[in-house]
């Protein structure tokens, strides 16, 4: 008997310092990109091989795609300058999918600066897309599948 699961982008809650960000785009909506190199290894002449753990694994770079009318790209864009005028804007970052287990959770994450705004003859044409950096050590971060 097969096992079907559920997928929910409905489910997705990303919640940034105190905004629970709404308004995603149609399409890929979140992207988390493991910043450095992760794990590699070098061989010696005599077949010797060292593993080295890139400590630059602990940065994730987050991109937020929002609608043009999300009402979160005011609450980012405040956020954004409180942080360039007085650097308060380190925040704490959750993702999660409520219907699967995928969870990263940062008690330090910012804006890295603001998105490229473009518009055009539909709405589609207008997302913003946020880049967030965070630091999320690995027992912060789980890629899991679906319920």
């Amino acid at each position: 008997m097969p096992n079907v699961k559920t997928y929910d982008p409905k489910k997705v809650m990303v919640i940034f310092g105190p905004v629970v960000l709404t308004g995603f785009a149609e399409d890929t909506f979140i992207n988390i990109e493991t910043d450095g190199d992760g794990t590699t290894a070098v061989v010696g002449c005599d077949q010797e091989i060292v593993r080295s753990i890139d400590p630059g694994s602990i940065i994730k770079k987050v991109t937020l795609s929002l609608l043009q009318s999300s009402d979160s790209n005011d609450e980012l864009s405040v956020i954004h300058d409180v942080d360039n005028q007085a650097g308060a804007g380190l925040m704490p970052l959750a993702i999660k999918d409520l219907s699967g287990r995928l969870l990263m959770m940062s008690d330090q994450a910012w804006i890295t600066k603001k998105p490229n705004v473009n518009r055009g003859k539909s709405a589609s044409e207008g997302k913003c897309q946020w880049v967030l950096l965070a630091a999320v050590p690995d027992s912060a971060f789980l890629v899991g599948g679906h319920s």
